[in-house]
C-alpha cells in the first residue's frame, strides 16, 4: 500500500513542478467505469524539518514541496518509472515487457524493500504472468491496464 493514493484527475490539477513529484503506480479501471485511469502516489517522507511550519499562511506550494521532498531517491524514481513503463507497455499494452519490469522492480526493492507499489506490481506480474512452463511473460490479452480489485 501507499500512504497517499491520488487519481489522475487530481494530479492533472497540480502545477507541473508538483506533478513531477508524484509517482504513477498503476493504470486501472474502477468499478462502474470502462475508462482506464492512472493512479499516483506522493512518497511522504518519514521526517520533516522540525522548524518548518507548513500551517504558516505565507508558505507557498513551492516552499512546501521544496522542504518536503519525496521519500524515494531520484535513482529509485527513475528505475520505478522505467519498470512501470515496461509493465504497462504503452496505451494499449502491446509494448509491455513484464520480465524486464519484474527485474527493474526487483532493483527498486533492493533500494527500498518496503515500497508498497513495487511489492504490489511484482505480486501482480508473478500471479498473472507465469506461463505453464513457469516462465515469466506478459499476460495474454494485456491491454495496458487492469481492473482495480481492492482498495
Amino acid at each position: 500500500g501507499v500512504e497517499l493514493l491520488i487519481s489522475e484527475d487530481v494530479v492533472r490539477l497540480l502545477p507541473p513542478n508538483l506533478r513531477e513529484l508524484c509517482r504513477m503506480v498503476d493504470r486501472v479501471t474502477v468499478k462502474g467505469s470502462a475508462r482506464p485511469t492512472c493512479l499516483y502516489t506522493y512518497d511522504v517522507p518519514a521526517e520533516v524539518d522540525a522548524e518548518f511550519k507548513p500551517s504558516d499562511e505565507s508558505v507557498t506550494a513551492d516552499d512546501f514541496f521544496a522542504r518536503v521532498r519525496p521519500a524515494r531517491s531520484e535513482e529509485f524514481r527513475a528505475m520505478f518509472f522505467s519498470a512501470v513503463a515496461n509493465y504497462l507497455g504503452g496505451e494499449d499494452g502491446t509494448r509491455a515487457d513484464w520480465s524486464q519490469a519484474e527485474c527493474e522492480l526487483g532493483a527498486c526493492l533492493g533500494m527500498c524493500a518496503t515500497d508498497g507499489p513495487s511489492l504490489a506490481l511484482v505480486a501482480f506480474i508473478r500471479k498473472r504472468g507465469r506461463g505453464r512452463d513457469g516462465a515469466l511473460r506478459t499476460a495474454p490479452g494485456w491491454k495496458g491496464y487492469r481492473p482495480l480489485e481492492d482498495k
